[in-house]
């Protein structure tokens, strides 16, 4: 797993050594995941192996000078002055899968891949149901029953929440400091995972200067960072007699405090109902808390799977705010 600023050198570096170059060397192939389809259309991923075409020719002595993507596949070949394939490789360099369409590929044998690489994998967006079930199936699917395949999950530093990090038990991924490396062991299973934070490989490069503006979310382009949304602090004074009730969100390992507040400004007179969100630290009981919404099982009724689930006015007023 290697996460760290955008546009350092991940992707390159993993289909230069372990697509192309593994290729020319034994013929091993690569397969390809992201999460959607329409990230694998050729105008989305066609130019995956442009910038490796010199590499290519020249491992090649010369066969292929150019690559063909159809079908999901990438395939290396040669082009005439016509642009006209005259030749073309016996296998396909690397095959691409998609999570939200892995069943399609339960059913085939895809052959041998030494190399499986989900790019990508943090997102700021949303997560698939169950995505790392999905990834897991579709990994079944890609390798069978072949030992020898090694698996690289490469991402942007833009989300510290991923189900992946606490499926796949990395409790120290928030702590790590850029440029180190944690192994992680699953007992004797012979299975292990290095997480890789990369250090800023270009520190000072001139193109910062072009987001050198004074917001914290910018330091993942620059540095490496995570992405950070800009948490500010509440701009009202209110006191204990203001918060009308408390709620609470138990979420991927966090508790999140939402204090539910009427503040009446004693300047302007105006009203105003509003939550102010802060991370719970302490210790709280929390069958005594009456409004809470919780990815845990939990038997309460108060408590909440879904923002849907609203069995009290004060549950409603909350969402609603």
């Amino acid at each position: 797993m290697i996460i760290g600023k955008r546009a350092n050198g991940k992707t390159y570096a993993i289909i230069k050594e372990h697509s192309i170059k593994d290729y020319f060397k034994d013929g091993s192939r690569l397969a390809y995941i992201r999460r959607f389809k329409e990230d694998l259309t050729p105008r989305n991923i066609g130019e995956l192996l442009t910038p490796h075409l010199p590499l290519i020719e020249k491992l090649s002595k010369g066969r292929f000078n150019s690559i063909k993507y159809f079908n999901r596949e990438f395939w290396f070949c040669k082009r005439n002055e016509k642009n006209e394939i005259t030749d073309i490789s016996e296998t396909s360099v690397i095959k691409c899968f998609s999570l939200n369409t892995w069943e399609s590929a339960k059913g085939a044998d895809n052959g041998y891949f030494k190399t499986v690489f989900f790019d990508e994998f943090l997102t700021r967006g949303f997560y698939l149901k169950d995505e790392f079930i999905m990834f897991t199936n579709l990994l079944s699917s890609i390798i069978r029953n072949r030992d020898g395949t090694t698996i690289y999950m490469v991402a942007n530093t833009v989300n510290k929440y991923c189900p992946y990090f606490a499926e796949m038990g990395l409790s120290n991924i928030e702590k790590m400091a850029q440029g180190t490396i944690d192994i992680y062991k699953y007992g004797e299973t012979g299975l292990s995972i290095a997480v890789e934070y990369c250090s800023d490989c270009i520190a000072g490069r001139k193109v910062n200067k072009y987001f050198a503006f004074d917001n914290p979310r910018l330091q993942m382009i620059k540095s490496g960072s995570w992405e950070l949304d800009n948490y500010p602090h509440c701009p009202v004074d209110y006191d204990e007699k203001d918060v009308l009730f408390h709620a609470f969100i138990d979420f991927n390992g966090a508790l999140i405090h939402g204090e539910v507040v009427r503040y009446i400004d004693s300047y302007t007179k105006n009203k105003h109902l509003f939550v102010f969100f802060y991370k719970q630290t302490k210790e709280i009981d929390f069958e005594k808390i009456k409004v809470l919404y919780t990815d845990k099982p939990d038997s309460n009724i108060l408590h909440c799977h879904f923002v849907h689930e609203q069995p009290s006015k004060m549950h409603k007023m909350f969402i609603e705010l």
